[in-house]
């Protein structure tokens, strides 16, 4: 039986990767591309301007806008979990856990959200009288009559 589904995706910081160095692995793995745009850009070597190139040529936006420290905040409330392969070569662990900051931040704006809405002010909250009988609370004197449930209990 499946209690809980939950889609998995492949995430990597690609502004995080050029701005640290640690693209290699990434390049590496579709070098002819990236040995095309250097030649193109007369470059004798593949560098962080020859990436930055590509992934803005290929997706315009993917180091900024797309990039995941601003979409991954985006799933929240969602139910989530971040794994990553510590040596993962493509998805460094620092990166991983750059990009957490700002999905913790979302994940925490909405837990503080969802409390204030469920939670009632102090102040409404009556007193506990431990030697109160165990009979259903009764509506606020101050609530309106229509605001009043009527009482659906069966008659003795």
């Amino acid at each position: 039986r499946v209690a809980v589904c939950a889609p998995l995706i492949g995430i990597q910081g690609w502004g995080w990767a050029v701005e640290h160095d640690q693209w290699h692995a990434r390049v590496d793995s579709i070098a002819k591309l990236f040995q095309a745009a250097r030649e193109d850009l007369g470059k004798a070597q593949v560098d962080r301007e020859v990436v930055a190139a590509v992934w803005d040529r290929m997706v315009p936006g993917l180091r900024d806008v797309y990039d995941i420290p601003f979409s991954l905040p985006a799933l929240a409330p969602r139910p989530l979990c971040i794994a990553n392969g510590e040596l993962d070569p493509r998805c460094h662990l620092q990166g991983v856990v750059a990009a957490m900051a700002p999905a913790q931040a979302a994940y925490l704006l909405h837990v503080t959200a969802q409390r204030r809405r469920t939670l009632p002010p102090l102040s409404r909250i009556p007193p506990l009288d431990p030697f109160q009988s165990t009979a259903p609370p009764q509506p606020h004197a101050h609530a309106h009559p229509e605001q009043q449930s009527e009482d659906l209990t069966p008659a003795a």
